[in-house]
């Protein structure tokens, strides 16, 4: 993800805040599930950031493995460990009436053939799938709709 998309990804998250939903991470997960549990009609739904991708972990560190290179001596081996499902949007969330969402952001660049198969699957389930160049894009869907009815009955 580049600097653009990741500045549409925080528009995005700063929409669904201000408009009532609250962001699930793993050091608030008890508060909002509190919030939830009680039926509170202040919160319009929770959401999370999505990660996928990959990284790589043990060996040696970065510095020390270059250095083996230099030297001509074979690196350590690190594991690589993929994380995710290829082709899920950034963010997924519920609205409080149990709509699953998931919205794509993109700056410039177009969904990949994994994420269009992604889109199909979700949307055949029920599901909303929205893809976000930015916040005017949530303004029009469903997961805004359900927060304000009086708005779908024009």
């Amino acid at each position: 993800m580049g600097r653009a998309e990741n500045a549409v990804t925080a528009e995005v998250r700063h929409w669904l805040r201000l408009h009532g939903y609250s962001e699930l991470t793993d050091a608030n997960r008890a508060q909002v599930a509190k919030l939830v549990e009680c039926g509170t009609r202040d919160v319009a739904g929770i959401f999370w950031r999505a990660n996928t991708g990959g990284a790589r972990y043990g060996g040696d560190d970065i510095e020390t493995a270059r250095q083996k290179v230099i030297d001509g001596k074979r690196p350590s081996k690190r594991r690589h460990v993929k994380f995710g499902i290829g082709g899920q949007p950034d963010i997924q969330g519920f609205t409080r009436d149990g709509l699953f969402f998931g919205i794509e952001t993109k700056a410039k660049t177009k969904q990949s053939s994994k994420q269009i198969e992604f889109e199909r699957i979700m949307k055949a389930c029920g599901a909303c799938y929205i893809v976000a160049r930015s916040s005017d894009d949530l303004e029009r869907s469903p997961i805004n709709q359900r927060r304000h009815p009086e708005r779908t009955k024009r």
